[in-house]
């Protein structure tokens, strides 16, 4: 967990939608708004997904999960 800003439950939502920048993003910020678009699109062509936790005063924290392969085939989808 990062001790930075939160993000707003609304915009958790969509996060992950391509270009989408944040409502606080600063103008001179760099970036497309493609990095956590492409990172769940990845995530989710190997059969996982990247979820968003934010709580004001906590921090933010990403989880990747994936499955997992046991000899024969996949475990935990």
């Amino acid at each position: 967990m990062n001790q930075g800003s939160s993000i707003a439950v609304p915009e958790q939502q969509r996060i992950f939608e391509r270009h989408y920048r944040g409502k606080e993003v600063r103008p001179d910020t760099r970036g497309s708004g493609l990095g956590l678009h492409g990172s769940k699109k990845l995530a989710q062509a190997l059969g996982g997904d990247i979820r968003v936790q934010s709580r004001e005063g906590i921090g933010t924290r990403f989880q990747g999960l994936f499955p997992v392969a046991e000899q024969g085939g996949i475990v935990n989808p």
